[in-house]
């Protein structure tokens, strides 16, 4: 049985509480500065919930509440009420954490702070009608605690324009970027352009789930691997509809497609130095979408060109038309398949450098911090280190 990390010792109160379901170690930077700044504790609700790799929370007080099903809100409520903040943080507007934040803000006068990835309404005629009455309950529950909230964190212009559609007022919202993990350097073009191939190779990298598109993306380069000889798709990743898109590969007879598997988190740099372009295929499926793709700001950060569609969030904030990649209509094969085409045409390297210039000047840990601080706001930052 996996066995979760051991928490810091508790504490008996903080001044901020930020709730998160489980540990993702690409935030572990941002949850460091902002400790250092504020009397703050995350709790992770889920302590076995956590992203791939090794890395455990470290160099921040954080502590589990973790209930049994039906009682998790339970768990979470009691957790506050020990810590007694003056501001709760919570993630996802429809989330059982940001339900339960801004029950025990209201009931107790204290602040709360919405961080929303989120960008569009759920489709409500599509499904069985369970399913249709659960999608507009947690709907109004989101717009609830959207409309609701002290301050809103919107990661993304998408986001910030959704929160603003649903009657958020623009002065309640800071917006930044999602932040990711730097595994790039302003070497690596010309790493790239030493240890090219010959020709060109597409990347595909993620796990491979239908909203993903992956299935447009072969299609796609069906039609570009019938025209062109130098171009290859490398796949890495997996999945529970890999299976599918091998069988469709293979069926339409792609002969220069590889897929190569599960990456191991701390090598992923190996596959994106190997490529030439970057691609994130996603589209709406049964109300999943790309609410951001940080994998669109680790293949930036790698100096790679980006294609990306409407129905990635990062997309909106990340990709500069013709500049560092295009983005295209989600759910299109003729779009992605002329956006491939048209981008072999251009200066691949000085696309890569934009990527990496407009990843450097908005992948920013103190921006990300800066939005959190206003958005916590009148709570007194430290003096000092610890």
């Amino acid at each position: 049985m996996k066995s979760a990390p051991r928490p810091e010792p508790k504490t008996a109160s903080a001044d901020v509480v930020l709730l998160q379901p489980g540990f993702a170690h690409y935030r572990t930077e941002i949850f460091q500065e902002l400790s250092r700044r504020h009397d703050l504790v995350c709790v992770y609700t889920r302590a076995l919930k956590t992203y791939p790799g090794s890395e455990r929370p470290e160099g921040y007080r954080f502590l589990y509440a973790e209930g049994v099903s039906a009682l998790e809100p339970l768990a979470i409520f009691l957790c506050l009420l020990r810590l007694r903040p003056k501001v709760v943080v919570a993630a996802n507007a429809g989330s059982v954490e940001a339900t339960i934040a801004r029950l025990y803000t209201a009931l107790f006068g204290r602040r709360f702070v919405l961080w929303i990835l989120e960008w569009r309404n759920p489709d409500f005629a599509n499904g069985s009608a369970w399913r249709r009455l659960l999608r507009r309950v947690k709907f109004i529950v989101s717009r609830a605690n959207i409309r609701g909230c002290d301050a809103l964190i919107a990661m993304g212009s998408a986001a910030r324009d959704y929160a603003i559609s649903l009657g958020t007022h623009v002065d309640r919202i800071f917006t930044t970027v999602n932040w990711s993990v730097d595994i790039g350097s302003a070497s690596d073009a010309a790493v790239r352009a030493a240890t090219t191939h010959g020709g060109f190779t597409f990347l595909y990298l993620g796990r491979i789930i239908d909203w993903k598109g992956l299935d447009h993306l072969l299609r796609a380069f069906a039609m570009l691997e019938k025209e062109r000889a130098d171009v290859r798709l490398v796949v890495a990743g997996d999945g529970p509809f890999k299976e599918e898109c091998s069988h469709l590969a293979r069926s339409l007879g792609l002969r220069r497609v590889e897929f190569v598997g599960s990456v191991d988190p701390t090598r992923l740099g190996e596959q994106y130095i190997k490529a030439d372009v970057f691609v994130l295929p996603s589209c709406v499926r049964n109300n999943a979408y790309e609410a951001w793709g940080l994998v669109v700001n680790e293949a930036m950060s790698m100096s790679l060109p980006i294609i990306a569609t409407t129905a990635v969030g990062a997309a909106h904030d990340m990709v500069e038309e013709a500049g560092n990649g295009f983005v295209v209509a989600e759910g299109s094969d003729r779009a992605l398949y002329e956006a491939m085409s048209k981008i072999l045409g251009l200066d691949l390297a000085a696309m890569g450098r934009r990527s990496r210039q407009i990843f450097a000047a908005k992948n920013r840990v103190d921006a990300v911090v800066a939005a959190f601080d206003a958005a916590i706001g009148g709570i007194p930052q430290r003096a000092g280190p610890d």
